[in-house]
């Protein structure tokens, strides 16, 4: 009788079997009843930290006042007192309560804290939490005042899990960027500075860039360690994390083309894919124009982006950029110990990371390629898929991703039929990506039409495909915002495509 044999693939995502409990589940937040998206991002520590040079926490308009709490409330019957009395129901008559004076709470707060009283100023905030007004003003006020006082910890711990950028605004979340930087937590401000990109409120798209700038400085630094290479050059790679498929930055809306994720999905990192063998200068990176770099800078774009219409996972693909501002390739595959530096402290832990490389033949043709699958926290390899010849790249990839399967979306995703073709596709936006987000000059997008005419090509070589359409959509729009004058032929192309 034949065996069934479980393919090889990516771990399925066991996070809703209800019957399965983590003997590790953190406490609730100690701060606060109300949960955000932040929820326990950083670990609790009792004692403020030192005020930082230059703090400077974001200004937040004037606070308004509380409601006063209703008179009376109307206890149903089985009670202690209706049980004594024999009434069905208890009419109970409040003490009065004092109405919150929000403003006066507020400056009282402040003075507690310059006097190093941190616990009674989070009691004030405590009752201003629980008074009912509207947290907009008053969150952005009390993340300010944490920062500039110095409870940096304090303020994550306090505000994070209460903040959504779309209830209360971008000031709370700019003190809280400010504050993730000063404890060196590059993954949470990498994905609140992705919340915020939602908000396009007037001269907040500037200050994002800058805080992006920073965040990628601190990625950089904890690269050298990651990277096991030596600090004269690790220290100088900038590190990339990419949350969302490439090609959604580049639409007007792109996130509305993305499944709803609910919180329970595993977290992947894709990592940057080694290039190797023919061409290649041993243990150095590959050169940027070497045959097979775009589909080895384009590949973990391409599966993280198979991966995000899962209900099972919440990818994220990373990539870097080297001292001379060109597309990071790394000399050797990134393996767990790696993984386990670079995301040590996350916002979203990764669970697991998929690194691995390219070996390039004669004529620039692949040779091999092999991906392994790493569990982060154990910084241990479950497995390793390698395959050789011309079509290794596609072998591997569908070893790794056959038993990942797709959910609703609010488009109808399907895989790419040519999974090489679509990496080097995604590898052109990447780098309209990275031009317009300002982290490596014009000039290295090299021959823009050329990009733009491939992507056209391979939007019409797959006409029943939407990603590839959004693809190329995308690449205009972000040639556009660059100021980049795009080729008759390739408008030609793109009304062409809209017709279809």
């Amino acid at each position: 009788m034949a065996r069934s044999v479980a393919p090889r693939g990516l771990p399925p995502n066991d996070h809703d079997l209800s019957a399965r409990k983590s003997p590790r589940q953190r406490p609730p937040p100690r701060y606060h009843t109300s949960v955000g998206f932040f929820d326990s991002l950083l670990g609790k520590k009792s004692s403020p930290s030192p005020r930082p040079a230059g703090y400077k926490p974001a200004p937040a308009p004037a606070a308004r006042a509380a409601p006063a709490p209703e008179p009376d409330e109307t206890v149903a019957a089985g009670n202690a007192a209706a049980a004594l009395t024999g009434q069905t129901e208890v009419k109970v008559q409040h003490a009065p309560q004092p109405t919150l004076d929000l403003g006066e709470a507020l400056v009282s707060a402040r003075e507690h804290l310059e006097k190093k009283d941190l616990p009674a100023a989070l009691q004030l905030y405590e009752q201003i939490v629980h008074s009912g007004v509207d947290l907009a003003e008053p969150l952005a006020t009390i993340s300010g005042d944490l920062g500039a006082t110095g409870h940096i910890e304090a303020l994550v711990e306090f505000a994070a899990p209460l903040y959504h950028p779309e209830q209360h605004g971008a000031a709370t979340g700019l003190n809280l960027l400010q504050a993730y930087l000063h404890l060196r937590n590059d993954a949470a401000a990498q994905q609140l500075l992705d919340l915020l990109e939602s908000l396009r409120e007037p001269g907040l798209q500037d200050r994002l860039d800058g805080f992006r700038t920073a965040t990628n400085r601190l990625r950089a630094e904890r690269a050298a360690e990651a990277l096991q290479a030596p600090p004269s050059n690790a220290a100088n790679i900038s590190l990339v994390t990419i949350s969302k498929p490439i090609w959604t930055y580049g639409l007007e809306q792109g996130e509305n083309a993305l499944p709803t994720k609910h919180g329970r999905e595993r977290a992947l990192a894709f990592m940057p894919i080694a290039l190797v063998g023919d061409g290649v200068e041993e243990n150095h990176p590959a050169p940027v124009d070497h045959p097979l770099a775009p589909l080895a800078r384009g590949l973990p774009l391409a599966m993280a982006e198979y991966c995000w219409y899962s209900p099972d996972y919440r990818p994220l693909a990373v990539t870097g950029v080297d001292p001379q501002k060109q597309i990071f390739l790394p000399p050797r595959a990134f393996g767990g110990e790696q993984a386990q530096g670079l995301f040590a402290g996350s916002a979203t832990p990764v669970s697991h990371a998929v690194g691995g490389l390219i070996r390039a033949g004669a004529a620039g043709v692949v040779a091999s390629a092999e991906l392994t699958i790493w569990d982060v926290k154990k910084a241990r390899a479950i497995t390793t898929l390698r395959a050789e010849g011309p079509d290794a790249v596609a072998k591997v990839w569908t070893q790794l991703l056959t038993p990942v399967k797709h959910g609703p979306a609010p488009f109808p995703y399907a895989p790419p039929a040519d999974p090489v073709a679509h990496a080097i596709a995604l590898d052109h936006v990447l780098h309209f990506f990275l031009a317009d987000k300002k982290v490596f000059p014009l000039e290295h997008l090299g021959e823009f039409a050329e990009r733009l005419t491939a992507l056209a090509a391979y939007a019409a070589a797959y006409p029943a495909a939407a990603v590839p359409r959004m693809i190329f959509m995308a690449a205009l729009r972000q040639c556009t915002a660059l100021g980049l004058e795009v080729p008759a032929e390739v408008l030609a192309a793109a009304q062409e495509l809209e017709r279809q």
